[in-house]
């Protein structure tokens, strides 16, 4: 390094020395060096243009690959939400029920319906965890290239690794994120909840008729018997059938009478006719049936499904291309007509005058009958009916008692009340009990006061009149059809008696026996029990018609 200088030096004395060498000018030198330099500054800017050029195409792609995320983000999340939102109405708004066959095998396979529901919420939590985990890396990534909080940082770095943020400095953001995972780790749970599909009713309407019991035309062929004689023949099957109702109308009368009256004390029962149960009282309804036999499953018709389905009114679906699945309960609800009548019994007077019910009774004579030991009494009885005018005759009547029996007395008058006012469609029940068992049903009379009805009747299993809509008395021109109805009590009170007992009484003595002895008297109750049983036996009659 120290003879370079020298060398420099002697070969510049020697070119000075040298009259032809010409030393280079300044503006030559800069002439000489100017084209380095020149390609020294353009290879710098062309590499700064080309710099600035990639620089823009980087940002760009950048820019676009995260403006396509945030869309995917967004548009995934909004269609999760939408199908869950989807079926939460369908199930719980719009009530829109599935397929029929898938409905069938949701029915029968309720694991594999969980299954499913499990798997398919379990496919949207993670879905939604994903996008939403995506959406925390977008955040990192458009915040990495300038200043942000530190908290930022620290409250999605935390909610990445699934882990709540504590800091009793930002207390907004620690309740942000333990917001954000309680409703990320509740996902599946969430969405089970809203898809899973809950038990519904559908509602399809009906339509059917049934005979007017009490219409007009028909009151005057109960009133003109000679009437009837137009109509064709009944077929022998249908005679056949004729008898086996009549055979079991005074059975069912009394045990639907029996029931009512339990009903009234608070001991509900099942009163069964043709095959159907009625919830304690028939109303007076005639029972409906589907048009199509296997269009029900719970219809329990099977004694008599042959024979007694043609004898109800049939019902038919509005939408003919309808068909209730057989493996869901079927259950429907009829508007109808029926009928009933409110009783009100009260104690005859103790000295009543010409024109107010009463019964006297007295013995006869004792008798031996044939081929018996026991001597049995002859007791007379009459009744005499209240009237505002003049009294009619009393009716007399003679029944034969055991010696150690009991009986029940009674007469119907027809049209009057209490008071003697005559009204067409009313009766008045006369009656006493006399013996060791029937002793404590003293002389009283029941009023009969008819209505027809408009009732709501709900089928399932069981048929069960939920409500009566409206009810009207009966018109003069009506009240042959209600007579009709009330030979029920006449038939209970004579034709099940024996000469130590009666079956109306035995009834009436077992419902006492509940709440009360029968050595007291307990007026209330009493009536209680003869109201709510005579009103059973009428409108069982008023169905059994």
């Amino acid at each position: 390094m120290a003879q370079t200088p020298n060398h420099t030096k002697s070969n510049t004395q020697e070119a000075h020395g040298n009259e032809p060498l010409i030393s280079p000018t300044y503006s030559d030198k800069d002439a000489a060096s100017s084209p380095a330099q020149f390609d020294v500054e353009a290879l710098d800017e062309k590499g700064a243009q080309s710099g600035a050029s990639l620089i823009p195409k980087s940002s760009s792609s950048k820019l676009t690959q995260v403006s396509s995320w945030a869309c995917i983000i967004v548009i995934g999340q909004l269609a999760i939400l939408a199908v869950a939102l989807t079926f939460f109405i369908l199930i719980h708004f719009t009530h829109t029920p599935m397929q029929k066959n898938v409905a069938e095998w949701a029915n029968d396979s309720p694991r594999g319906l969980a299954f499913c529901v499990t798997i398919l919420a379990t496919l949207f939590s993670s879905l939604s965890t994903f996008l939403f985990s995506k959406g925390l890396i977008l955040y990192l990534t458009s915040h990495s290239n300038r200043p942000a909080p530190l908290i930022n940082f620290l409250t999605v770095s935390s909610l990445s690794r699934g882990a709540p943020l504590f800091s009793r400095h930002h207390i907004s953001w620690t309740i942000l994120s333990m917001l954000a995972l309680v409703l990320v780790n509740s996902l599946t749970a969430s969405f089970t909840t809203i898809i899973t599909p809950t038990p519904m009713v559908v509602n399809v309407p009906i339509r059917g008729t049934e005979f007017n019991l009490f219409s007009e035309t028909f009151a005057h062929l109960v009133a003109d018997p000679e009437k009837s004689k137009a109509f064709p023949r009944i077929s022998v099957d249908q005679a056949k059938i004729n008898k086996q109702i009549s055979a079991v109308i005074g059975p069912v009368g009394l045990t639907s009478a029996y029931t009512s009256a339990s009903r009234e004390l608070g001991y509900p029962g099942v009163i069964t006719y043709l095959g159907t149960s009625f919830n304690s009282t028939t109303g007076g309804i005639v029972p409906a049936v589907p048009a199509m036999q296997d269009a029900m499953e719970v219809d329990s018709d099977r004694p008599f499904n042959h024979n007694f389905r043609r004898y109800k009114p049939a019902f038919q679906f509005v939408d003919p291309s309808f068909k209730p699945s057989k493996k869901f309960s079927f259950n429907f609800t009829t508007i109808q007509q029926g009928f009933t009548v409110d009783v009100k019994c009260q104690a005859l007077p103790a000295n009543p005058t010409a024109q107010e019910p009463a019964m006297r009774v007295q013995l006869e004579n004792n008798v031996t009958l044939p081929g018996q030991t026991l001597n049995s009494s002859l007791w007379r009885y009459s009744v005499q009916c209240p009237s505002q005018n003049l009294p009619p005759p009393p009716t007399n009547q003679s029944i034969i008692m055991n010696s150690t029996g009991s009986m029940l007395l009674s007469e119907t008058c027809s049209g009057v009340t209490f008071d003697g006012q005559e009204v067409p469609g009313s009766q008045l029940l006369v009656l006493a009990g006399y013996g060791p068992m029937y002793s404590y049903i003293t002389p009283r009379a029941c009023q009969f006061t008819p209505y027809l009805t408009l009732a709501e009747v709900q089928y399932s299993n069981i048929v069960n009149v939920s409500r009566v809509i409206s009810r009207e008395p009966v018109t003069p021109l009506t009240a042959p059809i209600t007579y009709t109805v009330y030979a029920a009590v006449k038939d209970a009170m004579t034709q099940y008696v024996a000469n130590q007992r009666n079956k109306v009484g035995d009834d009436v003595a077992a419902l006492y026996g509940i709440s009360s002895s029968i050595d007291s008297s307990n007026d209330p109750l009493l009536n209680t029990i003869l109201e709510a049983y005579l009103r059973g036996l009428i409108e069982t009659r008023a169905t059994v018609s």
